[in-house]
């Protein structure tokens, strides 16, 4: 089959949320078994994540790395209190691509690390300044409203102060009840279904099944995780933190 056909369906089929594995299926079930395999999607798909819609072969028939390594750790060097998402904006690439580049070149952070009120200060502010370009009517309204749990970092004397900077408002939060977040109800759920049934014989293999889901989610996945929140919330509150249906 046309090698820019094949393509052409790659990028229909990440657009559509079907993983790589599920893509390689559909497509040779209907064009014969030798159409394409799993690895090939994988890494289109990867090209995808990163930006790339293209569908022409760069030099040597492999996908162009937009992550420049020595720039990455140019730029952790002179800010080492950047976070994945902040670097992932300036390559343009996935939180998930970055991780994966800082293990190259070993800067990776310790997951232990603690979120203390300056930090947690200046990520409220990042939050706004994104939340001012993304949802002006957020950032316009009488006292926006911030949902956050009861962790020192959000009760802290320098974060109350910050809030009141920012104009936020926050709701109350039952204690120990990490699962009103939406990773937590929404997004890992969804992960675990996704991943049900499949065995994983190395860290790669996981690493490219979440890849491979998060890239394939699209924008009204996220709302209609977000969109439960409220009800979640007034249920949880009503409840005094119970467990509920």
């Amino acid at each position: 089959m046309d090698k820019s056909k094949l393509r052409t369906i790659f990028e229909y089929e990440f657009r559509r949320g079907t993983n790589a594995a599920q893509t390689a299926r559909n497509i040779n079930n209907v064009f014969g078994e030798d159409a394409t395999n799993e690895r090939t999607v994988e890494r289109w798909y990867a090209r995808f994540r990163s930006g790339d819609f293209s569908l022409e072969d760069h030099p040597h028939g492999r996908p162009k790395l937009k992550v420049n390594n020595d720039e990455l750790r140019k730029l952790v060097e002179s800010d080492p209190s950047q976070t994945s998402a902040v670097l992932s904006q300036h390559f343009n690439v996935s939180p998930v691509t970055i991780d994966l580049h800082l293990r190259q070149i070993g800067k990776v952070k310790k997951l232990e690390k603690t979120i203390v009120a300056d930090y947690y200060s200046l990520e409220l502010e990042e939050m706004m300044k994104k939340l001012t370009v993304k949802q002006p009517k957020l950032v316009n309204r009488d006292k926006p409203l911030l949902l956050h749990d009861n962790a020192k970092a959000h009760s802290a004397k320098k974060t109350y102060a910050k809030l009141r900077e920012l104009g936020l408002e926050t709701l109350p939060h039952p204690p120990y009840s990490p699962d009103l977040a939406p990773t937590d109800y929404h997004f890992f759920l969804n992960f675990d279904n996704f991943l049900r049934g499949g065995k994983f014989n190395s860290e790669e293999a996981v690493k490219s099944a979440f890849e491979n889901f998060a890239g394939s989610l699209s924008l009204e996945f996220f709302r209609k995780g977000l969109s439960c929140l409220p009800e979640k919330w007034q249920k949880c509150v009503d409840s005094n933190g119970e467990y509920f249906d």
